[in-house]
């Protein structure tokens, strides 16, 4: 005759089935099924049936771990791109059912011994641990409402990393503060509620034979031992590992400085080809978009010295330049260096463009409106060391009140003539957020589009003013030879996403490039000016700047030159099928242009 289980054993199995079931269920409908586990859905069941047991199924404890399953799972869904982010539903579920599991345990613990300290360190790390797993997908939840539905990426942590006080507090003030606002409240109001119901489970918490619970324990941290070094597909793990894996190849990249020149040193010397010699100005722009230009096409005038310019025999405005990436640090370590998306050269091994054109024979200069220093040395700061001359023109402190510095008092920082051939590099902060803080009040030209969009093409229109200023001024050099202007990255204002590469969008990266070379140059050269114009209608990425300036500057017997992404080379071969950008993480392609009418 049978016998029914009594109402733990239905409880129990119930719950292990419902959980399993849940799980496979989301496994099913994901899209990332190939990156779960089979043994980690059966252990997370099982878990959360057996320490449900211990507890005696107290209503406490199911809704505890109801919310927090909940949490886990709306952590992924408000993230538009969940399905790309590297962590599915179902293992969301199972690293919350794990967290929640092990940590409820301290709470029986507690209950089980007649030890005051230890009684007190149990429910410390029970307290703590349940607010800590019920934190963890509250930030994902939060981020995801502020950031539109992206997820956090590498990029954006890194970022984070060399951005200076004045730069993050002008992005605060162009972001959504009630959706922050909203985001800290909820997450403070659903803490509030965890710890709440982590206090009844405490006082409905039987008491239990300490090494029945120990074993769970044991088992639960075995189980969790065994996943830790698959943790490859823990998004958040992932993300952080990656984001230290590059800060890492940065710390490097300084360390190998000196060892760099001294293996220059060593090279067969360098030297300056007699017909190039002379004066070189190299302007890097900041957050400029060519689909904000009227030289591009834009319908607004917010390139009036540039319209100029076009029509002048020297120079070459290239028709489909982009960034090798939509983040300052990422892209210039790639265009001032031999590193780039193409090759296969360590970042610590490559040498920069200041090296070189120094070890040639130029005087080097460094002029730059962007902040000295982050909490975060990165390659640009080392390779910018290595001029003869630096200023920067807001310090080293980066202070808040720095990131206004009027762009075009930089113009009296240039020297009033230079006597022997150099290179100059002028880095602006051009169009950088705040948009507003990157002009006077005398360019509001434009309204009518929104705050972000006007404000940001009256800052273009500011930056084509100051080009203008700093063209007429090293104009005058004795033996000027060329002037590039070349940003960083593009910028995206209508979405009011600025250049997150959380929120990517090839305007991100679509960028304007002007070379123009003086009369001078092109009667020493003509074939120079001949393959500009020749290649000026095919895509080129900016890491590859410094494949064009190691033959403009003339320099012979460079170490490492690549003459098929040469602009000025005959066998410049990189077309649409080739093309990358963000890293050689995304394809370039004709589909990504939405115009680029030269005038």
């Amino acid at each position: 005759m049978s016998k029914s289980f009594p109402a733990p054993s239905k409880t129990f199995f119930i719950l292990f089935f419902l959980h399993l079931f849940l799980s496979l269920g989301l496994r099913l409908t994901g899209q990332l099924e190939q990156r779960i586990f089979n043994e980690i859905l059966i252990y997370g069941a099982l878990a959360y049936s057996m320490i449900g047991s211990q507890w005696n199924y107290a209503p406490s404890y199911l809704k505890a771990s109801s919310i927090l399953f909940f949490l886990y799972l709306l952590s992924i869904y408000t993230h538009q791109d969940f399905s790309n982010n590297g962590l599915s539903a179902s293992e969301a579920l199972e690293w919350g059912t794990t967290l929640f599991t092990f940590f409820s345990s301290w709470g029986l613990l507690s209950n089980s011994t007649k030890q005051p300290i230890l009684r007190l360190c149990c429910r410390t790390i029970y307290y703590g641990g349940l607010w800590l797993t019920a934190l963890v997908p509250l930030l994902g939840i939060g981020y995801g409402i502020v950031s539109g539905g992206h997820a956090l990426s590498a990029d954006l942590i890194l970022a984070v990393f060399q951005t200076n006080p004045g730069e993050a507090l002008s992005y605060l003030r162009e972001q959504p503060l009630f959706l922050w606002a909203l985001s800290l409240l909820g997450i403070f109001a659903i803490s509030i509620l965890v710890i709440s119901l982590s206090r009844k489970m405490l006082k409905a918490a039987p008491i239990q034979k300490p090494s029945i619970i120990l074993i769970l324990m044991a088992l639960l941290a075995l189980n969790m031992k065994s996943t830790l070094p698959r943790i490859k597909i823990f998004y958040l793990a992932n993300t952080i590992t990656s984001a230290r894996t590059s800060l890492k190849a940065y710390e490097q990249y300084k360390i190998m400085k000196e060892i760099r020149l001294n293996r220059l040193s060593a090279l067969p010397p360098l030297s300056i080809d007699s017909r190039a010699r002379g004066t070189y100005v190299l302007v890097i722009g900041e957050s400029a978009s060519r689909d904000h230009m009227h030289v591009y096409g834009y319908d607004r005038q917010t390139t009036p010295w540039m319209d100029k310019m076009a029509v002048c025999k020297g120079t070459t405005i290239f028709s489909y330049p982009y960034a090798n990436d939509c983040q300052t640090i990422l892209s210039l370590t790639y265009a001032l260096s031999e590193k780039n998306q193409y090759n296969q050269v360590p970042l610590e091994d490559a040498y920069s463009i200041i090296d070189l054109s120094k070890a040639a024979g130029y005087d080097t200069y460094w002029i730059s409106n962007q902040a000295g220093f982050s909490a975060s040395d990165t390659p640009i700061t080392i390779i910018s060391s290595t001029a003869a001359h630096h200023t920067w023109v807001n310090g080293r402190g980066a202070s808040p009140s720095d990131s206004t510095y009027p762009e075009g008092k930089l113009i009296a920082e240039l020297p009033d003539n230079v006597d022997r051939p150099s290179f100059i590099v002028i880095h602006l902060m051009g169009s950088h957020s705040r948009y507003a803080d990157r002009y006077p009040k005398s360019y509001s030209l434009f309204s009518g589009r929104g705050k972000f969009v006007d404000a940001y093409d009256n800052s273009v229109r500011y930056v084509d003013s100051v080009l203008q200023g700093i063209f007429e001024k090293v104009q005058n050099y004795s033996n000027f030879q060329g002037f590039l202007y070349l940003p960083d990255h593009g910028e995206d204002p209508e979405s009011g996403n600025a250049h997150s590469p959380d929120k990517f969008t090839f305007q991100m990266v679509r960028i304007p490039f002007l070379v123009y070379l003086s009369p001078t140059a092109i009667a020493r050269r003509p074939e120079i000016q001949k393959e500009l114009q020749k290649h000026k209608d095919l895509p080129w990425t900016n890491d590859l700047a410094y494949n064009l300036l190691i033959s403009l500057l003339g320099i012979q017997n460079a170490p490492y030159e690549e003459r098929q992404f040469d602009l000025t080379s005959p066998t410049y071969q990189l077309n649409w099928e080739k093309a990358k950008t963000q890293h050689g993480t995304k394809t370039l392609s004709e589909k990504t242009e939405p115009h680029s009418h030269i005038k």
